[in-house]
């Protein structure tokens, strides 16, 4: 059999293949669950590493978990990563804080990740080692529901310590599960000959045989013994923990007095480079050496995986150093965790930082460093680290420390957790003065946190009056003032007051750059991009815009990068530039978090999804609302469930589904609104009156009823005229153009789009316009082709796959290239009637209707129902 054992190098790692051992994994193919439950050192690790580099021509996505990936928002997020690794198209889970705090169900979350995983049909291996650490409920039950449905193309390699908490009866009686248990993992004597003839060519056969005895084939444990030469005197331990001491004892015994330093001194650090060992030990360049030494001679390191330059210790073996060093020099242990907690602090991990600090000795290090992280989250915008720390802690301890209650405030307001922002603000007034603590103990300001408190709670309906705003703008402390000028701002750009929200934004901007605020300083940035981009001032929007994303590149993938990227993602799709934007937004989405504010969340959610439905995909469509409106439950958001009711509207219209668009006419109250003559004048701007309004007249256009339409739309735009919201105005006198040409007078629209161009300006009549005026971009091609309107060869360019060929007459005879069922299903559609209504009518199954409209819109020169609706407009029935 030993012939059968060979060496093989990767990386400068000694491995021994293990024929038989991947033939089992081979047969992973023909099982939906591989299951690798073996105590640590069991060779595991390698073992999935050999079979990946064996196999690089197969689809397999690989990951290693940690202790971090017992929080469901790390593990899936790491497993969306490494899926998409090897299949970029991989929609994923997305799951996020947000995603938890909605709370979604175990089964919801089983549904999206199976309906992701079904979009990969050629095999596909899904590898997770050290799944011991994804030591959660939600994890088990999510894995559990997925792997009874996974498609015969997914197959799942699982590697732990021991037996996964997932249910698995179910797949076990099916004959679904092959296990390769702790028996098979142990070494035979032809593989112990292999490792011998490498590191230890001199052992006796009869030490041999006794070290096999000895360890039982544990992989960790005969590699300790050759590495210390050949253990000293007779072997007589029998459980592993004990002979790994016994052999680490042997080989540090032996070793150069610097390398048995090295390794004390590193035993507390979970990962470690040479820059941290540098670090701990005698300053830069002092650690080199000993990690030359003990790479050069494969002792005990091991290459932390996708982090080059990166090392870990095996688990057994860190302990055995902890405990010796804590045993021995229970001092030098204390500077150690000093010491590593500054360096992670100064290399922005402050997680690592703050878990060494825990283990020093002194409680007011472990206060002092996470009052330290605090700020850095603060400036960073990374409030859901915050809470985890902060929350974590005994109230007692937070509330009269001013440096944290603070940031606690702050961040729980922001992540929109009202409730218990309430609460701590009420606990930190019932604290006396003369016991606060912290930087702001002689200025603490209740009055801010309260108004800030109010405003993001009541969103819209909250007013701030100018008196207010002053006295909030005017407070001496600077972190305090700059916070407030940015809500100030924000808050007058919801009441489309977008003078003072500029105003205020650049003083916001100006002190929070000053004050490294990074991410409230591109919060500031998006208010002025909003402002002048509700104003229409689109060409000055647009430069804004790039300059943020340009300004903000570094901080990625941070909350300061989300805004900026949002921005740019809005404007790739404004410019027509689709697949630009889908790009960006499949790095986006996955970090919007609970930490970026309401606006930015529903803005990624809502483009994503319009994204998604252009290019053909309504299910990512669909799940993405289902998603955001989950999200919009937890507060109290009316504008920005307006604007999902308007999407949900506008992909349904599109896709000509009556049914759809009649269930959010009644899920979401919006025909009772109508009739109560909500939109009968203009009245005092709302966003949430004007979104609804919009999605009301796409549903009165599919039941052809345009003059009520119209005074709908005439309502609305005079509204956002008035309040100088043009951006908007512009949809709205957009959608009265298309209405018009819908009603069969195309002179009369294109009048109206002449007029509207002169008011509005070209530049901004972009994508916005066109897909939430379905029909619009007929006209504005009719209107260029009769020499009415003249639109630039870049504009052309950039709207091409919207605009018709300005070459060619857009009208043409269709009677003669329609077939009699094609003209009979064309009738039909223009009565508004779905799919399956013609085909009850026609009596032809909704396939084939659905063949039908596909040869209909091509010999029309049309891409979707509403197009063909408005070309019967114009040239009147088949």
């Amino acid at each position: 059999m030993a012939k059968h054992h060979h060496r093989t190098q990767s990386g400068g790692r000694f491995w021994i293949e293990r024929p038989a051992l991947l033939d089992r994994l081979d047969q992973a193919a023909a099982y939906t669950l591989t299951l690798l439950p073996a105590p640590a050192g069991s060779g595991k690790s390698t073992l999935l590493q050999q079979w990946r580099v064996a196999r690089s021509q197969w689809q397999i996505a690989s990951l290693s978990l940690t202790r971090r990936d017992a929080d469901p928002v790390s593990f899936f997020s790491r497993l969306d990563a490494a899926i998409r690794e090897v299949v970029p198209e991989f929609e994923g889970l997305s799951y996020n804080d947000l995603s938890a705090e909605a709370a979604l169900p175990a089964a919801a979350l089983v549904d999206a990740l199976l309906q992701a995983l079904a979009g990969v049909t050629a095999p596909f291996f899904l590898m997770i080692d050290e799944f011991q650490f994804a030591d959660d409920a939600l994890i088990h039950a999510v894995l559990s529901g997925v792997l009874q449905a996974s498609p015969a193309s997914l197959h799942w390699v699982i590697a732990c310590r021991g037996q996964p908490q997932l249910a698995l009866s179910r797949l076990q009686l099916e004959d679904r599960v092959q296990v390769i248990d702790r028996t098979e993992m142990c070494f035979s004597a032809a593989e112990l000959d292999v490792l011998c003839a490498h590191y230890c060519p001199g052992l006796a056969p009869v030490e041999r045989q006794r070290l096999l005895s000895l360890t039982e084939g544990w992989a960790a444990g005969i590699k300790l013994a050759l590495l210390a030469q050949a253990p000293a005197g007779p072997l007589r331990f029998s459980d592993q923990p004990a002979l790994l001491d016994y052999f680490a004892e042997v080989v540090i015994h032996d070793l150069p007095p610097a390398v048995h330093r090295f390794l004390l001194h590193t035993a507390a650090l979970e990962r470690f480079c040479e820059p941290l060992c540098d670090a701990l030990l005698d300053g830069p360049g002092s650690s080199a050496p000993v990690l030359s030494y003990l790479q050069s001679r494969e002792l005990f390191l091991h290459p932390v995986e996708d982090h080059p330059g990166w090392m870990r210790y095996h688990t057994l073996f860190q302990e055995f150093l902890l405990a010796r060093l804590q045993t021995s020099a229970p001092d030098t242990l204390d500077q150690l965790h000093r010491r590593a907690a500054c360096w992670w602090r100064d290399h922005a991990e402050e997680e690592s930082a703050l878990q060494h600090a825990r283990q020093v000795a002194a409680p007011h290090f472990f206060e002092q460093m996470l009052t330290q992280c605090c700020y850095l989250w603060h400036q960073r915008g990374d409030y859901t680290r915050i809470m985890h720390w902060l929350l974590a802690l005994p109230e007692a301890q937070v509330v009269p420390n001013t440096d944290l209650c603070g940031p606690l405030i702050g961040a729980l307001i922001l992540s929109r957790r009202f409730n218990q922002a309430r609460y701590y603000i009420d606990a930190s007034l019932a604290v006396p003065p003369a016991e606060r603590q912290g930087r702001f103990a002689e200025a603490w300001t209740p009055a801010f946190l309260e108004s800030m408190l109010l405003f993001f709670q009541r969103d819209c309906h909250f007013r701030i009056d100018d008196d207010q705003a002053v006295l909030l703008a005017s407070t001496g402390q600077h972190d305090v003032r700059a916070f407030s000028l940015a809500i100030i701002a924000y808050h007058y750009l919801l009441h489309a007051e977008f003078d003072t929200a500029l105003h205020y934004a650049q003083r916001a901007k100006d002190i929070l750059s000053r004050l490294g605020y990074r991410y409230l300083e591109s919060y500031a940035d998006l208010i002025l991009v909003l402002c002048d981009r509700n104003r229409g001032r689109m060409l000055h929007a647009t430069q804004s815009v790039h300059e943020m994303f340009r300004r903000y590149q570094p901080d990625a993938p941070g909350p300061a990068w989300v805004n900026a990227a949002t921005a740019m993602m809005v404007l790739h799709y404004e410019m027509s530039q689709l697949d630009q934007a889908r790009h960006l937004g499949d790095s986006l989405l996955p970090r919007v978090s609970s930490s970026c504010a309401t606006e930015v969340i529903a803005a990624a959610y809502l483009n994503m999804s319009r994204l998604f439905d252009l290019a053909g995909q309504p299910g990512r469509a669909q799940r993405l609302l289902q998603h955001l409106e989950r999200i919009l439950t937890l507060g109290n958001y009316d504008r920005f469930v307006s604007q999902l009711v308007h999407e949900k509207m506008r992909q349904a219209f599109a896709a000509g589904d009556h049914h759809r668009m009649e269930q959010v006419m009644t899920e979401y109250r919006l025909l009772p609104r109508l009739l109560a003559g909500e939109w009968q004048a203009a009245g005092t701007y709302d966003e949430n009156r004007e979104r609804a309004g919009m999605g009301v007249v796409l549903w009165l256009w599919s039941r052809q009823d345009y003059d009520r339409a119209d005074g709908v739309l005439a309502a609305i735009a005079g509204m956002l005229r008035r309040q100088g919201a043009n951006a908007r105005a512009l949809v709205a006198d957009a959608c009265r153009v298309a209405g018009t040409w819908r009603r069969g007078r195309p002179a009369a629209a294109r009048q109206q789009l002449k007029a509207l161009i002169a008011r509005y300006g070209l530049e901004a009549l972009n994508r916005t316009a066109f897909d939430e005026a379905p029909g619009l971009a007929l006209v504005v091609a009719e209107a260029h082709r009769l020499g009415e309107v003249t639109l630039p060869d870049i504009y052309l360019q950039m709207f091409a796959s919207l605009l018709p060929s300005t070459q060619m007459p857009v009208a043409a005879p269709v009677t003669a290239a329609l077939t009699a069922r094609e003209a009979e299903i064309l009738t039909l559609l223009r009565d508004g009637l779905s799919n399956r209504e013609i085909s009850e009518t026609s009596g032809v199954a909704v396939t084939t209707i659905k063949w039908h409209m596909k040869n209909i819109f091509a010999k029309l020169g049309v891409s979707s129902r509403a197009e063909a609706i408005v070309w019967l407009a114009r040239h009147g029935q088949p």
